[in-house]
């Protein structure tokens, strides 16, 4: 299986001044999936970050 990783929020400590995070990513194993998710998630701090979302699509990979 190949995954499909999306995810964006918003962090904002000076008011005005709003930083975006986001990622996009194709990964081939599920073990990398918790990984990224993690590395991604890791500087989300709830007092000054808001409007996390996250989506993770499969898409199935042809053999030969």
């Amino acid at each position: 299986m190949r995954y499909h990783i999306h995810g964006h929020f918003v962090e904002e400590q000076r008011r005005g001044f709003a930083v975006h995070h986001e990622i996009q990513k194709d990964v081939d194993d599920a073990l990398l999936v918790a990984e990224i998710l993690n590395a991604f998630t890791s500087s989300y701090d709830q007092k000054y970050c808001y409007g996390l979302s996250i989506g993770i699509s499969e898409e199935p990979t042809l053999v030969e």
